[in-house]
């Protein structure tokens, strides 16, 4: 605190959370860490960088370590999905402030499910699109099972899966709610494209992590979340 800034770790290329826009890190994570860092009195600093390969990874290369070519650890990670079991086993971050729960839900072309919004279950039948590597990937390649695999279309980004949804490429998409509401506000009008139900019981809260050696940060976060809940 003495230096008069904290340091932030965002994902980039994440919108609406956190990516580039003229040059400048932007979207909802970016806007919470400054409202952090204003609340302790400091600048923050914002690092957008690239996802790895596990939540482990990240945490060591963003948090605790830092990666093994360039780059250094943050004092703070935002939007790390929380597992308490995951949690007790990195014991070298500490995890705290949730501040958001996603949910993973169906965007569908009205023509195609004209009597009723489609389900997962249809997949095994009907295309979808879905975000290479995502949640919505993971979770619709084990339900459906390998017998459909080829009714699943993987785009490098949600945004991508929702533009040859529009263009009638594909039946349906499955994403996260948050990013649907960035790219697509027409959902809710009177467009060629339903919103489909939001699958209730599968839903992910996002924290931030502070590395543990740095673990007296977290009486001020949470003193944050305090004053704005």
């Amino acid at each position: 605190m003495e230096r008069g800034y904290i340091e932030f770790a965002a994902y980039e290329d994440f919108a609406p959370w956190s990516f580039e826009q003229n040059g400048k890190p932007v979207g909802i994570d970016v806007d919470l860490a400054h409202l952090i860092a204003a609340d302790l009195g400091v600048e923050a600093k914002i690092r957008l960088v690239a996802a790895g390969e596990t939540l482990d990874a990240d945490l060591r290369n963003w948090v605790w370590k830092g990666p093994v070519v360039g780059g250094r650890v943050a004092n703070v990670m935002m939007h790390v999905p929380y597992d308490s079991e995951f949690a007790c086993r990195v014991e070298q971050v500490t995890f705290t402030g949730i501040y958001h729960v996603e949910s993973i839900a169906i965007a569908y072309d009205k023509a195609s499910y004209p009597d009723e919004k489609p389900v997962p279950a249809y997949f095994r039948f009907d295309t979808v699109d879905v975000e290479n590597d995502s949640i919505a990937d993971f979770y619709i390649t084990q339900m459906i099972g390998s017998q459909a695999a080829a009714n699943i279309r993987r785009y490098p980004s949600t945004a991508l899966a929702m533009d040859a949804l529009s263009k009638g490429d594909v039946l349906a998409v499955m994403g996260p709610t948050a990013q649907y509401r960035l790219f697509l506000p027409f959902l809710w009008g009177n467009g060629p494209l339903g919103w489909g139900s939001t699958l209730p019981t599968n839903l992910w809260a996002m924290r931030l992590t502070i590395s543990f050696l740095r673990r007296l940060m977290m009486a001020d976060c949470k003193r944050f979340f305090r004053i704005t809940a």
